[in-house]
């Protein structure tokens, strides 16, 4: 059973050589970019800070979980091609952003009320009877507006216009839309009211804005569905072998910067299958093992 997620399927709109690699082969680059080791460890420290059921901001416990934070970066970025100024710089982003978060965030989570539920917790909802669309909750909470759930953004500029721009985001709409099937699957009373956004800035003095975007369920569900009929017309028709996938268009704007290069490159070869099998392309790739539903 094929999964795809949001990140998926933005990357599949680019190329449909990528998107049939990853769709239908289950081809996934173990190289990850730079700003995605830094999401990632972030999520990391994230997921440690709210461990507790109200963090706290003590500094000998800020330490531990930095210093076990610092650890996963220096591990993660060991995979990429990168040099070590570049790793340092990237390195000084994530402890940006770690450092100024308990000081601007505990107060103000306080004063919100918030109580975490859930921490970075995966789901899978079917999207299709071929398909199962699947992602990772970053927090689920009660707070003084209710039942939520957030998402740690990065950006440069948390405005009134971002978080209108959101409310169209096709993240915020399949997180909802699932959370809110899960919920009514597991006969939970209470659905998702509103949607919590955690916008951390990207710049020098990291800030930290906590605002919520009321859930138009009309535009969810119509947006759902034109996402099904997607996947069903484009991406579930894609090809599922080499010698179709070879004569697919790809886009050239994007080869040199992809992952997925010296795949491609191979799949115009008469040995492709030969060559997606050797040693050269398992060490840069890896097939994950594809979980099963009871």
């Amino acid at each position: 059973m094929p999964y795809i997620s949001v990140s998926s399927l933005r990357n599949m709109d680019a190329c449909k050589r990528k998107a049939s690699m990853m769709y239908h082969l289950h081809l996934r680059s173990i190289y990850s970019e730079t700003h995605l080791v830094i999401g990632s460890t972030v999520h990391t420290f994230l997921a440690l800070y709210y461990q507790n059921p109200m963090p706290d901001a003590t500094t000998s416990r800020f330490e531990r979980i930095w210093k076990y934070t610092e650890d996963y970066f220096w591990k993660e970025i060991k995979k990429l091609p990168i040099d070590d100024e570049a790793a340092k710089s990237a390195l000084e982003i994530v402890a940006r952003l770690c450092y100024h978060y308990p000081r601007l965030a505990f107060e103000e989570d306080r004063a919100n009320g918030l109580l975490p539920l859930a921490i970075e917790t995966p789901f899978e909802v079917q999207l299709t009877d071929k398909t199962i669309l699947e992602g990772i909750v970053d927090l689920a909470v009660e707070s003084r507006w209710g039942m939520g759930i957030i998402d740690h953004k990065t950006t440069r500029s948390a405005t009134a216009n971002y978080f209108r721009g959101l409310k169209l985001d096709i993240q915020h709409i399949c997180y909802c839309w699932c959370t809110k099937v899960l919920l009514e699957q597991q006969a939970f009373q209470q659905i998702p009211k509103v949607f919590g956004l955690n916008a951390i800035a990207k710049t020098l003095t990291p800030y930290r804005k906590l605002e919520t975007v009321p859930l138009n369920w009309d535009l969810i569900n119509s947006t759902m569905e034109d996402l099904r009929q997607i996947v069903l017309n484009d991406i579930e028709t894609l090809p599922d072998n080499l010698e179709d996938i070879r004569k697919l268009p790809k886009d050239i704007r994007n080869c040199r910067n992809c992952t997925f290069e010296s795949i491609c490159y191979a799949s115009k070869t008469s040995h492709a299958q030969a060559i997606i099998n050797s040693d050269f392309v398992t060490e840069r790739y890896i097939r994950p093992k594809m979980p099963t539903i009871e």
